[in-house]
């Protein structure tokens, strides 16, 4: 039951972490997984960077609604712009847009919007933008 999960850091000025990321995904029977992914080499969540990895539940997840994110604000400017969190399961595909800081004290959960994909080897996922709100300037 192999799951792969993508983190896209954005671009902003510090946009990078090299802190411990708490990543909580709810079944659906809305029961929480959680997974923390440290980054050993100091690389992974650093501005820009696109980073998958591979996790390994107990139990076959079904459905996910809503992830949580957070990090335990270690390293130096350990705050995080996170664009978007994405997870893949044998042709499956749930997005979680979100374009915004995490720090010690911001916890994220975003809800779901999926979109089912034939993924193979070589398919490319490209990020969708945020819709923006209409009104703010």
């Amino acid at each position: 039951m192999g799951y792969y999960v993508d983190f896209k850091t954005g671009t902003v000025k510090d946009s990078g972490t090299d802190a411990t990321v708490t990543l909580v995904i709810q079944d659906e029977q809305n029961k929480p997984h959680r997974f923390e992914i440290s980054d050993t080499n100091g690389n992974c969540f650093e501005s820009g960077s696109y980073t998958s990895f591979s996790l390994h539940p107990a139990n076959d997840l079904g459905n996910i609604n809503t992830i949580n994110v957070s990090h335990d604000n270690t390293g130096t400017n350990p705050g995080w712009y996170l664009e978007f969190v994405s997870i893949r399961k044998d042709g499956e595909y749930w997005s979680f847009p979100y374009s915004g800081w995490i720090s010690q004290n911001t916890s994220l959960s975003i809800s779901l919007e999926k979109f089912p994909l034939p993924l193979s080897s070589n398919t490319i996922i490209k990020e969708i933008p945020k819709p923006k709100e209409e009104g703010l300037s």
